[in-house]
């Protein structure tokens, strides 16, 4: 735009006027996206600067984000959160012009804590008599979903907090229980123990015997399952 100046004295001199072209350059409008503005920790998360100008002739010389503390130049970067927290996203452009503005968004990031999956069994090891055993969940929230997987069990899976489960009666064995959980952040965590069914000690006799030789019940004897006679 041109502007002009005159200066007059009041008296008869003749006035003086000088005009020139002043040009404004465009101030930007810094804008940035992300992929996402939560996560679980430790999480990555993409930063993209979007900032557009009116006129075609403006051009961004220089980038400055500041990001959990640390500076980056470029028009796009991937930021590792290490932390559990909310962080504030600051971003200063500057034009080929020496236009400059920023903008900062306070606690945009939001990075979350990971569940600690964690809980034991009542009781453990238990007979093959008395299958029943309980899952007491110490998993520490209010709003966690959980995910139990128990093969071989009865139920073989469960959405319940601690359930209860029932393992197949008179035989021992090995167990694997699994325990996912979400929360409401929906970061997930899971973890793993084993029930263990032992057999029980059992004492017991026949009340008779043919030692007639024909290799059908020759011999008696007391019978003891569930101790080793080696170690007993």
């Amino acid at each position: 735009t041109q502007y002009c100046v005159t200066v007059t004295d009041g008296c008869e001199t003749t006035p003086q006027s000088i005009c020139t072209n002043i040009i404004m350059r465009e101030v930007p409008s810094p804008m940035f996206v992300t992929d996402t503005t939560e996560g679980c920790v430790p999480s990555s998360i993409e930063f993209s600067d979007i900032t557009t100008y009116n006129l075609t002739e403006t051009q961004t010389d220089s980038i400055i984000w500041l990001v959990d503390g640390i500076i980056y130049n470029d028009n796009s970067f991937l930021h590792a959160f290490e932390n559990v927290g909310n962080y504030d996203v600051k971003l200063d452009i500057i034009t080929q012009y020496g236009c400059r503005s920023s903008i900062t968004v306070s606690e945009y990031i939001s990075i979350h804590e990971i569940p600690n999956a964690t809980f034991y069994v009542i009781s453990n090891p238990t007979t093959i008599f008395n299958t029943e055993v309980d899952m007491i969940n110490n998993t520490l929230g209010d709003n966690n979903i959980y995910e139990w997987s128990f093969p071989s069990g009865l139920p073989a899976s469960s959405n319940g907090e601690a359930p209860t489960v029932l393992y197949p009666e008179g035989v021992a064995g090995e167990y694997p229980v699994q325990l996912y959980v979400t929360n409401e952040f929906n970061c997930k965590d899971s973890t793993t123990d084993i029930v263990h069914i032992i057999s029980d000690v059992i004492i017991y006799a026949p009340n008779a015997f043919t030692p007639d030789g024909d290799q059908i019940n020759n011999e008696w004897r007391v019978y003891i399952d569930g101790i080793d006679v080696e170690d007993f």
